[in-house]
């Protein structure tokens, strides 16, 4: 007779995700840049027209975004899956929360704006998710979801191994729809500010994404390249391309 399988043992994903912020997200491998806080003006103005209100963070990490927006007047709550968070980002209500298990960790329509960067790619059920950016928003609210491209970045996508869930525009988009968002718009975001304010230089960086992912030009961080920080830049984020979901909750 065969002895019942051994189960295999419980993964703590809250020390998951203390790993994570330690080795990806420490100082020495992403130490703060001014980008941050071009970055998050650009959303203010654009995005949540320049209005004050609450704004959600969801896998909010060391708290570099929150206390960018929290400068331009917007009082800043976060969550994360990582214990860590809530230290790394002292000074803001942080709640430590497995987003695919738990409840939305602020309950229901506490919010302006909920923000997410780079978050949604490593669910596994990315609805869970979505229903907590949905319902923490107050009637009328904006969100704000930024991940990776699949078109752009399949070929390093799973580079990041804690990476499980890529998305298109088409994908994404229906992901919101189907949560309940209306107004859902989804696009193109490159990460290089120069573009924001001058789309002229658009087709040069779409030509250049095309020839550099053809080439395989490697750039840091996946390669310890010798390129001039600028041209770095150039390079990764002509073809390192994000989509930026923007949607509503129904008034």
């Amino acid at each position: 007779m065969n002895s019942p399988a051994t189960p295999p043992p419980q993964v703590d994903l809250h020390a998951k995700g203390d790993a994570y912020l330690a080795t990806s997200y420490s100082q020495e491998n992403r130490p703060l840049s001014p980008y941050v806080k071009v970055m998050s003006r650009h959303l203010h103005d654009t995005v949540f027209g320049g209005r004050s209100g609450r704004l959600l963070d969801i896998g909010c990490g060391r708290g570099d975004q929150m206390r960018a927006f929290a400068e331009l007047g917007l009082e800043c709550s976060g969550t994360d899956i990582a214990n860590s968070a809530s230290q790394l980002a002292s000074g803001f209500d942080v709640r430590v929360a497995n987003l695919e298990v738990d409840p939305p960790p602020f309950g229901d329509s506490q919010f302006d704006f909920v923000y997410s960067k780079s978050v949604i790619e490593h669910m596994r059920q990315p609805d869970r998710f979505l229903d907590t950016a949905l319902t923490s928003l107050k009637p009328g609210g904006t969100a704000c979801i930024l991940t990776p491209s699949w078109f752009h970045t399949y070929r390093i996508f799973y580079m990041e191994y804690t990476h499980v869930t890529p998305f298109t525009i088409e994908s994404l988009k229906t992901a919101m729809t189907m949560a309940g968002f209306v107004d859902v718009e989804v696009h193109y975001f490159y990460q290089l500010p120069f573009l924001w304010k001058n789309r002229a230089w658009m087709p040069l960086i779409k030509a250049l994404g095309a020839l550099t992912g053809m080439l395989g030009l490697p750039y840091r961080p996946i390669r310890n390249m010798p390129w001039p920080t600028q041209m770095n830049n150039v390079i990764r984020f002509s073809h390192d391309v994000m989509l930026m979901g923007v949607g509503r909750r129904a008034p």
